[in-house]
């Protein structure tokens, strides 16, 4: 919820000329502004830019800066079908304001919505965003959506274009699972006969952490990824590690005897699904996400090839 660019990931854009940036500005969920109100669809964990210079540089080195709101399935549920179209005006609103408000609204040719929407909220979700690409049409603004694999089933939402999100593929609190960051297999559940009536980018992760777990029973997620040292965990295959020292870890206390699946993405899974994915010349590849703890993972050719179409077969 804080704009804060670091060095490195500003000298990243730069190096790998990249040149449009997906920024979270809020959520909207069940909430009030008021204790004496009831609940009821709200904008929380609105981003804050402390460091307006670092906000500025960082659009200098961009040509488009694409707002993405997410909305929580909750608040979804709540929003009357009628009133959905004073819903998309007010998050219209609010998106071109912070825009305008922060100096960037130039650089906004895009806005893109992001809910994990369902059979039963289908209606009102669909209405909500037909009415927010009519606002935005009017301003020169196209509107995206994100799409989940399992979506890619369903009919597609009343958007421009959608964002194929190529991520968190597999069951993360289940034991068994090999990898819940992004699996060849299950992704190519979804794959093998994509015929979607929307144009699509494809975000794919750059992201790794650790699944904790105690009697096989899901504890939480660990941001961490080293587990390298020896007096806290014992490596029992190349993904699981068993705590073999209680100690505290990003605050949770951890026990002997409890595992950890550590989870990375894996630049050749990544390769691998671009062959099976259509792509024209309007098709962007986005890495999630901007962190530089993440990126110094990967080198610069993993870099240029996570960014690159697949050869042509």
């Amino acid at each position: 919820t804080t704009f804060n660019v670091s060095d490195a990931e500003q000298q990243f854009i730069t190096k790998h000329n990249v040149k449009r940036l997906y920024l979270r500005l809020f959520d909207v969920d069940m909430s009030k502004r008021n204790l004496w109100e009831t609940l009821s669809p709200q904008p929380i964990a609105t981003i804050q830019f402390p460091d307006s210079a670092n906000l500025s540089l960082v659009m200098q080195q961009v040509d488009e800066c694409v707002p993405t709101v997410f909305i929580t399935l909750h608040a979804l549920k709540q929003m009357p079908w009628h009133e959905a179209n004073d819903y998309a005006q007010k998050i219209c609103t609010r998106i071109l304001n912070m825009c305008s408000y922060h100096g960037f609204r130039d650089k906004v040719h895009e806005v893109q919505i992001d809910c994990d929407w369902t059979e039963t909220t289908e209606n009102t979700y669909f209405h909500l965003l037909d009415e927010m690409r009519y606002i935005l049409h009017a301003q020169g603004i196209i509107l995206s959506a994100t799409i989940r694999l399992h979506q890619l089933r369903t009919s597609a939402p009343p958007v421009d274009r959608g964002v194929l999100m190529l991520y968190n593929t597999g069951s993360l609190k289940h034991p068994e699972t090999k990898n819940s960051i992004l699996s060849y297999v299950d992704a190519m559940l979804y794959l093998k006969r994509i015929n979607y009536s929307l144009p699509l980018d494809y975000a794919f992760p750059n992201f790794g952490w650790g699944v904790w777990f105690r009697n096989k029973a899901f504890q939480a997620i660990l941001h961490q990824q080293d587990y390298s040292d020896e007096d806290l965990y014992e490596q029992t295959d190349s993904t699981h590690y068993r705590v073999i020292k209680n100690h505290y870890n990003e605050g949770h206390w951890l026990i002997c005897g409890d595992v950890i699946r550590k989870e990375v993405s894996e630049m050749v899974v990544v390769e691998l699904l671009k062959h099976h994915l259509p792509f024209s010349e309007e098709t962007s590849i986005i890495m999630y996400h901007l962190d530089e703890n993440n990126l110094k993972n990967l080198d610069n050719h993993e870099i240029s090839t996570f960014y690159s179409r697949p050869a042509a077969e």
